[in-house]
């Protein structure tokens, strides 16, 4: 056990310098100012910029990013019947990271924390309620990348209440 401590040391050395790169990388984006505004840590930040890029002209619907996200569930209709599936097929990555906002902004985001609640109050399970507020995040961060507006949480809540 002993032994395993340098190399554990050599391992978080590494992983520090690595995120400082990633960091001082990041802050070279285009859409730097639009993605450190979110409600989250700067890697989570970092990552969402690195799966998604600059450009918001690639994406020409909000729903193209919910769908490669895969936040956005399938749904199959048949006569009457509805079923509604988890979406598999998506970039896993951009998935992993939405999901990541989501926690980390219920702890940042009052708007974030009782949609969460929200979620959680119809009988939802917790990876269900992170997928549903992940997919509102990016619907949130198209609309950011369209007009290259930062994350203003106070807008986000007099919309929220007027939509309610």
């Amino acid at each position: 056990m002993l032994s395993l401590i340098p190399v554990l040391r050599s391992l978080t050395y590494e992983i520090d310098k690595l995120a400082s790169k990633i960091s001082q990388e990041f802050k070279h984006n285009p859409a730097y100012e639009v993605f450190s505004s979110l409600p989250t840590g700067e890697m989570t930040a970092a990552r969402i910029s690195g799966e998604l890029g600059s450009d918001g002209n690639r994406y020409p619907t909000r729903e193209y990013i919910q769908t490669a996200a895969g936040t956005a569930p399938v749904t199959r209709r048949s006569g009457k019947t509805i079923i509604v599936f988890f979406r598999w097929q998506c970039n896993k990555h951009l998935r992993a990271a939405l999901q990541d906002l989501a926690r980390e902004s219920i702890k940042r985001c009052a708007w974030a924390s009782q949609y969460f609640a929200e979620q959680m109050g119809m009988g939802h399970r917790p990876s269900r309620a992170y997928r549903a507020l992940a997919n509102w995040w990016a619907a949130i961060i198209w609309k950011m990348l369209q007009t290259r507006q930062c994350f203003d949480q106070s807008r986000l809540a007099r919309s929220h209440a007027i939509a309610c």
